[in-house]
Formats: structure tokens, C-alpha cells, sequence
């Protein structure tokens, strides 16, 4: 129940990302926060620029909509190389530290083994709103293993 539960907070978290903030008040009496029972579930998050503010008020509007359900964020390092390291100890470790990761583009072949199916739990229409190759690059041998938080496209300038 608890696992369902931790899934179901980091799908809601994503998909508060991608939703307009007016949008989530709007529809808060009809958002279902699955369990009544007192829950803590923790965000790893990246604190370039905004990125960990914007996390935070993802976070607060969460909790406004699931007051039963604590959301607490920590931060990673800004170093890829050195929060890749970081995720491998917990996962290494087998930590329950951390619920919620947020993992690098070239990462879900890495992790596949530690993150839980998402397939089960996201609805083919959120799937479906997302950018089809991000899906099919977060998708490790059939499991759907991580959302996509944010879509950036690389550049090559010439002079």
C-alpha cells in the first residue's frame, strides 16, 4: 500500500509540474489523494537557478490538496558526476532516504533496476501528453521507469 501510495505522490508531483498552477486550485475538490492515513514521502531536487523554489511550491500546492501527506524536499548536488555518485549510494545502500529522484536524460538504462514500473499507475492520456521520445527514452525493456520533468534542447552556434 505504502509503494502504491509513494507512486502515486511522485506521479501527482509531475503532473503538477506540467499543469498550470491555477489550473490544480481549480480542480482541487476533485482531486483524490488516495490514502487518509499521515504520510511523508521526500524529493531529491537540483538547485540551479529556480529549479528548487519551483519544486517547493509544487510541493506546498501538493500538500494543500493532501494535508495528510508531508512532502519534504532535499537537495542534490549541482555536479551531474557527483549526484550520479549520490544516487548510487542509495540505491547501492538500498536507502529509503529518498522517494522521489530526479534523474538525468541518459540515466533510466542506469537506474531501470531500482525504480518501480510506472506503467500501472499513469493513465495512457498523461503518458500520451508528454513528448513520445522522452517516453520511449525512459522506458527500460517494457517498464515505463521516469517522467519527464523538463525538455531542453541542445544548441550548436557557428560564428
Amino acid at each position: 500500500m505504502l509503494k502504491k501510495l509513494l507512486v502515486f505522490a511522485l506521479v501527482a508531483v509531475v503532473a503538477f509540474a506540467i499543469i498550470p498552477r491555477g489550473v490544480v486550485a481549480q480542480d482541487a475538490a476533485a482531486f483524490d489523494c488516495r490514502t487518509e492515513e499521515e504520510v511523508t514521502v521526500t524529493v531529491i531536487a537540483g538547485t540551479v537557478g529556480n529549479e528548487l523554489d519551483a519544486v517547493k511550491a509544487l510541493a506546498d500546492d501538493f500538500m494543500a490538496l493532501c494535508p495528510n501527506i508531508t512532502v519534504e524536499v532535499t537537495t542534490r548536488p549541482q555536479d551531474s558526476t557527483e549526484t550520479l555518485g549520490q544516487y548510487q549510494q542509495f540505491f547501492d545502500a538500498q536507502s529509503g532516504e529518498i522517494d522521489i529522484y530526479q534523474i538525468d536524460v541518459i540515466w533510466p538504462g542506469i537506474f531501470a533496476e531500482h525504480l518501480l514500473d510506472l506503467n500501472e499507475y499513469v493513465s495512457q492520456e498523461t503518458v500520451d501528453s508528454f513528448v513520445a521520445s522522452n517516453i520511449v527514452n525512459n522506458t527500460v525493456d517494457g517498464r515505463l521507469v521516469a517522467l519527464p520533468w523538463f525538455t531542453g534542447v541542445g544548441m550548436l552556434y557557428y560564428r
